[in-house]
């Protein structure tokens, strides 16, 4: 019961976020992946190592929305690495997120004396785990500018589209 209430007061933010029109997104597509997701104009986006992108705000310094990609070898070791995160991470749990599995959970870590908090979202698709995350410091939790690129990353997230490859 514990779980399941964390998760849910994890998921309800989304429910106030779902949009479908973005006006003034851009689309990041990889072929090499197979998949497209929409992401805010004023985010830039860098690939900063084979697989691990970057979405940042370069006006409002407040989170970081990455994107790690690995290649699990097929379908079935991708559904075995999902498992394994969700088995490591208490509180979080397997669920339909936007029309595909997700798992979704929030971690806290501290960094150089900062508490950090970062929200999770990891799906598989075919043979690969796309592993999101949106950290940011925790003491800014209420901050105007933060609350507004928090509810962007959610958004973000309902705009990954998976290809047929």
């Amino acid at each position: 019961m514990k779980h399941t209430l964390l998760i849910l007061l994890f998921l309800l933010p989304l429910a106030g976020f779902a949009q479908t029109n973005l006006p003034g997104w851009d689309e990041f597509r990889s072929d090499r992946f197979g998949f497209t997701m929409k992401y805010p104009d004023q985010w830039n986006v860098n690939e900063i190592s084979n697989g691990i992108y970057n979405f940042k705000n370069p006006y409002v310094r407040l989170g970081t929305f990455q994107l790690a990609v690995t290649d699990q070898g097929d379908s079935m070791r991708a559904k075995v690495a999902l498992q394994h995160i969700a088995d490591d991470n208490e509180g979080g749990s397997i669920n339909t997120l936007a029309d595909k599995e997700a798992l979704v959970y929030k971690s806290m870590s501290v960094q150089s004396g900062v508490t950090i908090e970062v929200h999770h979202w990891v799906f598989t698709h075919e043979n690969y785990l796309f592993h999101f995350t949106y950290s940011f410091d925790s003491s800014l939790m209420h901050a105007p500018n933060l609350m507004e690129e928090r509810k962007q990353a959610y958004q973000v997230i309902e705009t990954l589209n998976f290809m047929k490859q």
